[in-house]
């Protein structure tokens, strides 16, 4: 599946049309990053749909480790302030739909 016809994709377009603020691409990036994590994860919790569930917290410092992988030394020292409002924002929305 190309990009083009991606649904993934199609979805963040949608998503920037209300809302710009962030890049295409950062959309992407945090997604790989999720799924790095939880990869990363011992097998027991990934293996459980209910334990495999990352806080943002643990979201986060996924995101900062593949940022620091990716970009070396031109990643931010511990997480950019734009990085945690973005991960904050999606766990005080989970918070709310629960």
């Amino acid at each position: 599946m190309t990009e083009a016809t991606d649904p993934f994709w199609d979805t963040v377009d949608a998503l920037r049309e209300n809302d710009p603020s962030f890049r295409r691409e950062a959309y992407g990036f945090v997604v790989g990053a999720l799924g790095r994590t939880v990869l990363e994860l011992p097998e027991g919790r990934r293996r459980d749909p209910e334990r495999r569930h990352l806080t943002g917290q643990e979201l986060l410092a996924g995101v900062i480790r593949c940022a620091r992988q990716e970009f070396g030394a031109l990643s931010p020292n511990g997480g950019s302030r734009r990085v945690r409002t973005w991960v904050a924002s999606f766990s005080s929305s989970s918070r709310r739909d629960s």
